[in-house]
């Protein structure tokens, strides 16, 4: 017979050593362009945009339907406008990531907007923007976070611009003092016109690159049916983007007039049309190789602030970005930082604040992904606990077997007990059968005895009788019981017992 601790081991052992899936390496904005940080290859956007009045991310069985057929579809993110931070994501961002999806999450929600017409920027407003990035930092597949999602759509709503930028740099500088990666923080634009080009320049212009955005997303609907490059405006935005030191891409795509959709615009988006300024869109199967990151040089140019005009953009250039009153944002101390194999210095965990910054190097050189290196944390901590565990109930197996008393060991009255109890009974062989004891006023004899323990089961508050019936119901499907003197003898099965009762009058 195999003996069931080896069958135990090598089961436990077996779910230890199965391979781990590799995570997704976080994306990187370098100058205008996204990276994968452990390659190096350019990653373009072919995104699917999720709308949901709820968090679409808080349901892990939407999540796994849709995961694997976008992954079909070659969609490599997702864009999500609001979420719940206090909801739990980790089965939903799990589901995308093994189908390869990174996710972009909108920071904003509830009474945590900005609004275009009457813009500001809150304590409140603040910490809900951080809590999210609190809950979503975490994920490798995070590929980015916006502030805003077409706050300015007219010149009447281009005062909202710095409360957006603001928004940007608090946000930002909440991210690089808790320690995380850079997590690129941006904006969303509406399809403007008037104001698209301001917005646009006004989120990445001055010298001071800590307020600006990390990136810019472009919602536009002039593609429709079988337009080209020229008649649908892609050209201008191609022109438009020319020396914009941060990354662009249609947040949104579509056509505003009803028909049918060939979206050759993608082909442009992905294509050598576009594809050298621009980072992509939503979902197409066009992936363009793009630049690797061991070839490009990022470069910052500051870009021109829009001069103010009455009509279309009313932002003083040189105004101050609001600011929040009270408002400190500390840092992570450079002791709660550790190294990785390459020497590079990587946030830790959380700890106490002081005033010391914390950055991120470029790119490590491990050779292990971020999923690895957590699943070997993982199972490392989990194999010695259970050898720990098996180890302990193999000596405590062992201890029994060697130190159960022999019979004589604990004297006559001990072996007398043993002889009766091992002496035949009248009518069973040498089955035993209990002794009669008196409990209740009542004897109590047979082992599925006629009306067992009555009085003491009504002291109990309920039918003795009724629960001995039930027990006897269910030994009905019992083996056979081996008697060391005669036949095999099968308990009474059930329809035989209710036979006998229906013939005697029993009742239940």
């Amino acid at each position: 017979m195999v003996n069931r601790w080896t069958v135990f081991t090598t089961t436990f052992l077996a779910t230890l050593i199965i391979p781990t899936a590799r995570g997704l390496a976080p994306i990187e904005a370098l100058g205008s362009k996204l990276y994968d940080s452990e390659t190096g290859d350019q990653f373009y956007i072919r995104a699917y945009r999720v709308f949901d009045d709820l968090d679409p991310l808080s349901v892990p069985a939407q999540c796994d339907l849709d995961a694997p057929l976008m992954k079909t579809l070659g969609v490599n993110t997702i864009r999500v406008y609001e979420v719940e931070y206090t909801r739990s994501h980790d089965a939903c961002m799990s589901s995308f990531e093994q189908a390869g999806i990174y996710v972009i999450v909108g920071l904003s929600g509830g009474d945590a907007i900005i609004d275009g017409y009457d813009p500001e920027w809150t304590m409140d407003m603040f910490t809900h923007f951080t809590k999210t990035l609190d809950t979503f930092a975490k994920y490798d597949n995070l590929l980015a976070v916006t502030v805003g999602n077409e706050v300015i759509e007219e010149g009447e709503t281009t005062t909202a611009a710095p409360y957006v930028k603001a928004a940007i740099r608090d946000t930002k500088a909440y991210r690089d003092g808790q320690g995380y990666r850079k997590i690129p923080v941006g904006y969303t634009s509406a399809d403007d016109d008037a104001t698209r080009l301001d917005i646009q320049n006004f989120l990445v212009c001055g010298d001071t690159i800590a307020d600006n955005a990390d990136f810019f997303g472009l919602n536009r609907f002039s593609w429709c049916g079988n337009s080209s490059f020229t008649d649908s405006g892609y050209s201008d935005l191609y022109d438009d983007a020319k020396d914009y030191p941060v990354p662009i891409f249609f947040s949104e795509t579509g056509c505003d007039e009803v028909g049918e959709r060939e979206f050759d615009d993608q082909e442009a988006v992905l294509g050598s049309e576009m594809n050298d300024r621009w980072s992509g869109a939503i979902m197409d199967t066009l992936t363009p190789t793009g630049t690797p990151s061991s070839l490009y040089t990022p470069a910052y140019t500051s870009v021109a602030c829009p001069s103010t005009t009455i009509s279309s953009w009313s932002v003083i250039p040189t105004a101050p970005l609001p600011t929040i009153e009270n408002l400190v944002i500390t840092t992570k101390p450079a002791a709660s930082l550790g190294k990785d194999s390459s020497g590079t210095q990587k946030a830790a965990g959380p700890s106490s604040p002081t005033a010391v910054a914390v950055t991120k190097s470029k790119f490590g050189s491990s050779g292990l992904s971020t999923g690895a290196k957590a699943a070997i944390g993982v199972i490392v901590p989990v194999v010695v606990l259970g050898f720990a565990i098996m180890s302990f109930l193999l000596w405590r197996r062992r201890r029994s077997a060697t130190t159960k008393p022999a019979p004589d060991e604990k004297g006559p009255e001990y072996s007398e007990v043993i002889q009766e109890q091992n002496s035949p009974r009248e009518g069973v062989g040498e089955f035993y059968k209990p002794r009669e004891s008196e409990i209740g006023g009542n004897p109590v004899s047979q082992l599925h005895g006629e009306g067992v323990m009555p009085e003491l089961g009504s002291e109990m508050g309920f039918n003795m009788g009724d629960v001995g019936r039930e027990l006897v119901e269910l030994d009905a499907y019992s083996p056979p019981l081996e008697l060391s003197n005669g036949p095999s003898v099968r308990r009474p099965s059930r329809d035989s017992r209710r036979d006998s009762r229906t013939s005697t009058g029993s009742q239940d």
